[in-house]
């Protein structure tokens, strides 16, 4: 709402985890925008496999939306707009889970990757990462914040783009922004005794405020006894 009341349109692309069910005609958790469409003119919930247009600098930008359990289909095409720019929520082949395990059984990179588009903007795959992409560019932008022991040590952050288009032909820049939302941070300490415990939490107790933390001891069975849990 406040982007909305400072002029700024704003576009929510549906995913898996906003779906009722697995089922693209299934509700979702963003249809309460719907409910408030009449205050929220600016906001526009991308829940259908369709263009939507959006106005920025007086440009018109056409979204090519393509939610969760949506297909690509055959007749994604150029609009006549200035911009043109394919929002996915899907996997995508040949990119990598937060894991290191290579992505196989998503869709061929080659369906989105079409000269018209200016970029493509992916989710579903929560690792910040470039697509493996060709004829235009395109990022997973990942989760914003780390949300378990999973995402530890995990980049998480928002992504800023700017689309420049002159003679020379179309240039995306791209900033990405850490999140300062509280991170899951592990810290490994080798136990010698409560003093010397205390002095090493007590140089990086800095950088553990206001995160989740998980602190492991290590040493020897005999020496670890005298922990006082």
């Amino acid at each position: 709402k406040r982007k909305n009341d400072a002029g700024i349109p704003a576009l929510y692309l549906v995913g898996n985890h906003d779906r009722y069910t697995r089922f693209n005609e299934s509700g979702h958790s963003f249809n309460f925008v719907n409910v408030w469409s009449n205050e929220l003119p600016l906001v526009t919930v991308m829940d259908k496999r369709d263009q939507y247009n959006i106005i920025i600098n007086n440009k018109t930008v056409t979204i090519h939306a393509i939610p969760a359990e949506f297909e690509v289909g055959s007749n994604l095409g150029l609009s006549s707009s200035e911009f043109n720019i394919i929002a996915l929520h899907s996997l995508l082949n040949g990119t990598h889970f937060q894991n290191g395990q290579l992505v196989s059984d998503g869709l061929t990179p080659g369906v989105i990757d079409l000269p018209w588009a200016d970029m493509v903007i992916a989710g579903d795959n929560h690792k910040y990462q470039q697509l493996p992409l060709v004829y235009t560019k395109g990022w997973y932008t990942g989760a914003p914040m780390q949300h378990n022991w999973g995402d530890a040590g995990e980049l998480r952050g928002i992504s800023v783009f700017r689309i420049i288009k002159d003679t020379s032909g179309t240039k995306v820049e791209h900033e990405f922004v850490e999140s300062v939302a509280p991170k899951f941070l592990q810290f490994d300490f080798n136990w010698s005794g409560d003093r010397e415990f205390l002095e090493e939490l007590n140089v990086v107790a800095g950088a553990l405020k206001g995160h989740m933390v998980r602190i492991i001891l290590h040493g020897k069975s005999d020496s670890l006894a005298s922990v006082d849990r």
